[in-house]
């Protein structure tokens, strides 16, 4: 009879409360939070449910409930499953994600895969949140930040020193014709398909040092473009041969709308500390390498960041029972990213804009794009890349103390190695999990972030409509180069202050279920024209609570 009436509890908590949900100025959903080593695990169980629901004094109103089912060995060896669903109302909020709003309501989904692994080898296929490197809050090559994609991702263990990925993603699948299309510069039947392949190589000289090496290619037209299926060639060399196949020019195969990026990125750290880097080149010209001068702006962005956690502090201080637990569960991460001017973006006429959500439309003269859909376009959260997008920078710095840390992984992005050793490690698990934390940002956003129509289209004759036009006017049309350089944030227009509050704690169990409660207070200070006369700043304070049931 006691069970039952707990059930009840469970039932009816769940069916009138709130939670929390990450979203940004336009209300998108599927959002991945920022909040730092908080998140790790979500709840210290692989599957939950929670109602939800968030309000601030903008007249913002939200109620959701989500449902996350997994299926996963802790020894790494079988099949694998996960999926997310949503189901929430919202006034503010036009249409749900995947599915049109119907009443008020929304229903989506989140991440939905499955897979096999052993400890040699992962394969996933399905809508995975991915990510590039072990950054806490920002990753430049692909961030989890915007979403689930759909993709199929494999990871092999190739040695105790070196492992590989490969991912394959369709961001929108390909529903017209390319050659109909692109050559007319007309509004387009259909959508052009968008794909981002992706592979890197981890290599580890000592188990505490990871140095990653990647490139990636994000295209247009046929989502199995065969010219970038291949695991083993450099995405820099195949386009560098699109004179091979100049004669296919417009096919949906061709390589010529492709965007290419290379990447390094590096972890340092073992026993409660760490350093982490990632650096990232966006479609580089490759002149440095014959020390000519660049036919256009470098692309670039870097992010550096730490961790340190109590525990390292513990080990080698002597100190009262108490005092070691309190001290060696808690931890300070701190993380700087920027992106330059013209990262992520492309000619308006290859429809390349760098976001997640899809435009059915073609972006030209006759057809052009409403102040509206431009700003959407340019929204925070949307990137692939890092989350404020390009001509952008972003501060983090958290302190916070979980009474489950030093059973807590650090940051991964799903490397094979690091998988496998941490499932050989002893677990235990909490009676009751506990975690807060304070969590501060400071981001800056730069001018000219159009990523449709990026400013230096037409400076040079590979963007001249006209390819024949002399842009610099010395008489020969084929050498023309930009005038312009690679910047870093020269005017500021808008920077915000985030300060944010997280407190979980578990409150009962019952048998499997145990009942937890999550809750957010979110303070935001967003500035305007900083340091001018126009200069004006809006507050907005944001409150979340959440009533988690999770179990194994």
């Amino acid at each position: 009879m006691k069970r039952l009436f707990y059930i009840i509890l469970f039932t009816t908590i769940c069916s009138i409360s709130f939670a929390i949900i990450d979203s940004n100025d336009y209300l998108d959903i599927n959002l991945k939070g920022k909040d730092g080593t908080f998140a790790l695990p979500s709840y210290h169980r692989d599957n939950y449910f929670f109602t939800f629901g968030g309000v601030d004094t903008k007249g913002y109103a939200e109620f959701e409930t989500k449902t996350h089912l997994s299926i996963n060995s802790p020894e790494l060896f079988g099949f694998i499953f996960a999926g997310d669903i949503y189901v929430g109302y919202t006034k503010d909020r036009d249409v749900g994600g995947e599915f049109e709003k119907f009443g008020g309501i929304t229903m989506y989904y989140g991440e939905a895969y499955l897979g096999y692994e052993n400890k040699f080898t992962s394969v996933r296929v399905g809508f995975q949140n991915l990510n590039s490197s072990d950054a806490i809050y920002n990753h430049l090559q692909i961030d989890d930040y915007g979403g689930p994609i759909f993709a199929l991702k494999f990871t092999q263990f190739m040695s105790r020193f070196v492992d590989m990925e490969i991912v394959y993603s369709f961001i929108r699948p390909h529903t017209t014709d390319w050659n109909a299309n692109f050559l007319k510069n007309d509004i387009i039947d259909g959508q052009f398909g968008k794909s981002l392949f992706y592979k890197k190589f981890n290599i580890r000289p000592l188990p505490w040092i990871r140095i990653g090496l990647g490139d990636s290619v994000y295209f247009l037209g046929n989502n199995f473009n065969i010219y970038y299926m291949n695991p083993l060639g450099l995405y820099f060399m195949t386009l560098a041969q699109d004179k091979f196949w100049e004669a296919k020019y417009g096919a949906e195969s061709a390589v010529d709308a492709s965007s290419l990026k290379i990447d390094l990125d590096f972890n340092i750290g073992f026993n409660g500390w760490r350093f982490y880097g990632e650096m990232l080149i966006d479609d580089s010209d490759g002149f440095f390498v014959t020390f000519k001068p660049s036919m256009f702006p470098n692309r670039v962005a870097f992010v550096l960041g730490g961790e340190l956690r109590g525990c390292l502090f513990t080990r080698y201080i002597h100190m009262s029972k108490p005092a070691e637990f309190f001290i060696g569960n808690m931890y300070i991460n701190l993380e700087y990213g920027v992106t330059s001017k013209y990262c992520y973006t492309r000619d308006n006429n290859n429809n390349y804009e760098y976001v997640r959500q899809e435009y059915r439309k073609k972006y030209s003269a006759a057809n052009p794009m409403t102040t509206a859909e431009i700003k959407r376009i340019q929204r925070q959260g949307n990137f692939l890349g890092f989350m404020y997008g390009n001509n952008a920078d972003c501060f983090d710095i958290a302190i916070g103390w979980r009474n489950d840390l030093e059973q807590t992984q650090s940051y991964i992005a799903g490397y094979q190695n690091d998988r496998y050793f941490d499932a050989q490690k002893q677990k235990k698990e909490i009676n009751r999990l506990f975690k807060v934390q304070l969590h501060y940002r400071h981001y800056r956003l730069g001018d000219e972030r159009n990523v449709v129509a990026p400013f230096y289209a037409n400076e040079h004759y590979y963007f001249d409509v006209d390819k024949e036009f002399d842009s610099d006017g010395d008489g020969i049309a084929d050498n023309d180069t930009s005038n312009r350089r690679t910047e870093f944030l020269r005017i500021v227009e808008e920077q915000g202050d985030i300060f944010d509050i997280n407190i979980y704690s578990d409150l009962f169990r019952i048998a499997r279920f145990t009942m937890g409660m999550e809750t957010k207070f979110n303070f935001i200070w967003q500035t305007y024209h900083p340091l001018t006369i126009a200069q004006q700043t809006d507050f907005t304070f944001k409150w979340e609570i959440a009533f988690v049931v999770s179990w194994h």
